[in-house]
């Protein structure tokens, strides 16, 4: 099987896109977190006060560090006083940061795929449940993980899409409830699954974009009855669902290397699609999301556009050669879209973070470019996306540095903070606190 050497580098990235619905507001600083990017998957909690400046090695404004044993690049979820986070655990699996190209490890032994429960306050293991056990299905990337998809709750239930395993949905005590088994028939199609469940009301929606035998389904929380299925035949994605609230309802927006789609999440009902094929790309990373009521869509190789959509479109709204707005899209850009971290809608502004560290802000209302800059010397690369809060943006690197820009129409580099290990998956924010998982443990950072 041939393979995309930079596409495969991604898998160990996603949290994400991973991951991950996609609305216009921004969540209070004291709600939960749920999924990735929190319960509005914006990436914003802008009345939180948190940190600007740390050093996790030296303790600096360290609230508590947890020590998570094995491997995952799953971003931590919040609810109420507890913080979710999954690993999968074998003994001698490692992460060579250093791999170029297509590199597999030889960790395919016997995995205990684990949720922990961590006290919110303190850090404190409340428990930790194994979820699964068993040897995985395919070698990963040596810089991915057998758990790169974030889990997603709604307070009652957590679901939990673990590599080629498949999905598992729990209560909050970790007790499982269901199992769905969904590997493809030959799990080197799937390539280090890394697209993260999103949960629409009482149903939870997993989109598995393989290179052959791909779908989507809804499955009902309560009993894991598949609610609706679509087969998919879109190449390969690792990316997370959005969903996008609008007065026209929810639609549930999933991004391909051919087409994106947006589906009604009651009944899987395509809503409109837009032919998403650019020359030279055959991988989509970046989840959908949305700002000051567009829904931005970007990710892939090749031409590397960017995509405002209007959330009134209808049907097939693809463009014409040459043609970069219509009466669905309000504007497109030629080139510009990140591979690997999704964007951020702040402010009236997109946050665009390319994979070696190249900064470009973009104007929400029409796409125009505002500034573009390197957020640093030697910084990168970038697999985790940014968070913000309290006008400032949060840019997670592989360096193991978390890099804190000021928001605004100027760069303003605040702080260069450093973690001591890498850094892949993307924060989660808890009231004034920033939780930020590296390789190895989870911190909560603020004021003590």
């Amino acid at each position: 099987m041939t393979l995309n050497p930079l596409a495969v580098s991604l898998l160990c990235a996603l949290t994400i896109s991973a991951s991950v619905p996609v609305s216009n507001g921004a969540p209070e600083s004291d709600a939960n977190w749920p999924m990735f990017r929190g319960p509005l998957a914006s990436g914003v909690a802008d009345d939180a006060s948190l940190v600007s400046s740390w050093n996790a090695p030296s303790g600096t404004r360290v609230k508590w560090r947890a020590a998570i044993p094995g491997l995952s690049h799953a971003s931590p979820i919040v609810w109420n006083d507890r913080v979710y986070v999954l690993s999968a655990v074998a003994d001698g699996s490692t992460l060579d940061m250093k791999a170029e190209g297509v590199v597999f490890a030889k960790d395919t032994v016997q995995h205990d795929w684990k949720l922990h429960a961590l006290d919110r306050d303190t850090g404190h293991e409340r428990w930790a449940r194994v979820v699964h056990r068993g040897t995985p299905r395919q070698p990963r990337h040596v810089r991915a993980t057998y758990a790169n998809a974030t889990p997603a709750t709604d307070g009652t239930h957590i679901a939990l899409v673990l590599a080629n395993e498949g999905l598992f949905v729990l209560d909050m005590e970790g007790k499982l409830l269901w199992r769905k088994e969904m590997a493809p028939s030959n799990p080197e199609l799937s390539l280090d699954p890394a697209s993260s469940p999103v949960i629409v009301d009482d149903a939870v929606i997993v989109q598995n974009d393989w290179q052959k035998d791909g779908f989507v389904a809804a499955y009902e929380l309560k009993t894991g009855n598949e609610r609706w299925r679509i087969a998919r035949d879109e190449g390969l994605s690792w990316s997370t669902p959005g969903v996008f609230e609008s007065a026209a309802g929810k639609q549930v927006v999933l991004n391909s290397s051919r087409w994106v789609r947006a589906l009604s999440p009651r009944d899987g009902r395509e809503l409109w699609r837009l032919n998403n094929t650019a020359k030279g790309s055959w991988d989509r990373v970046v989840t959908p999301i949305a700002s000051e009521g567009l829904l931005i869509i970007a990710g892939g190789g090749g031409d590397r556009p960017i995509f405002a959509v209007r959330p009134s479109a209808l049907g097939d709204i693809s463009l014409q050669p040459n043609q970069r707005a219509s009466e669905a899209i309000a504007w497109t850009t030629e080139k510009g879209s990140p591979y690997m971290p999704t964007p951020l809608g702040y402010r009236g502004l997109i946050y665009v973070c390319a994979s070696n560290g190249v900064l470009s802000v973009y104007r929400v209302k029409d796409g125009s470019l505002v500034y573009q800059n390197r957020l640093a010397d030697g910084a990168g690369p970038f697999s985790a996306s940014p968070i913000a809060a309290g006008g400032r943006v949060y840019f997670p690197g592989e360096d193991g540095d978390v890099y804190v820009v000021a928001a605004g129409e100027k760069f303003e580099l605040l702080s260069r903070n450093s973690m001591g290990t890498p850094v892949f998956a993307t924060p989660a924010i808890a009231g004034n606190t920033l939780i930020l998982r590296t390789t190895d443990a989870v911190y909560a950072l603020g004021e003590r």
